[in-house]
């Protein structure tokens, strides 16, 4: 890179030492200090931007096109973010309510069950029932340390 002096081009701190072995040759011809400085002249800039509006140079030439074409982009931008967020917003009630739907068909089932071998042992059916209340005891354990091993790797996440 170089600065624009008054006596012409100089060079900047961290200027390449070396020129690129396609132009030795022709440095040996014009000179190694002119093309260095014809490649400081050349040298190409790149920007790079992204997100919902344009970069702020160009966003400020809109302007320029359309005086208020700056603050529609801006009132655009911003509906969008809102109609994300109010998606998102949707998208989160529906999970929790689909939740509160399993937790609580969990608990019926469990209910039933739960009556159901109470019922067994009795009218006599002794080893079903007692099966059936060991089938809830281990799937609520199962179930605890399910949701615990769930949760300890979301908290590493």
């Amino acid at each position: 890179m170089t600065e624009k002096g008054d006596d012409g081009l100089v060079p900047i701190e961290g200027e390449p030492e070396q020129l690129p072995e396609e132009l030795k040759e022709v440095a040996q011809e014009v000179g190694e200090e002119k093309v260095r400085r014809i490649l400081a002249l050349h040298s190409i800039h790149m920007e790079r931007h992204s997100g919902p509006l344009p970069h702020p140079k160009l966003f400020s030439q809109y302007g320029e096109v359309q005086k208020d074409a700056p603050e529609r982009i801006l009132r655009m931008a911003e509906k969008e973010q809102e109609h994300e967020h109010l998606k998102e917003m949707k998208l989160l009630e529906g999970d929790e309510k689909r939740a509160n739907w399993g937790l609580g068909l969990g608990f019926f089932i469990f209910v039933i069950v739960f009556i159901g071998a109470i019922y067994l042992i009795s009218i006599g059916f002794e080893i079903a029932g007692y099966v059936s209340l060991a089938a809830l005891a281990l799937n609520g354990v199962i179930n605890f340390f399910r949701t615990g091993r769930e949760r300890h790797i979301s908290k590493d996440k």
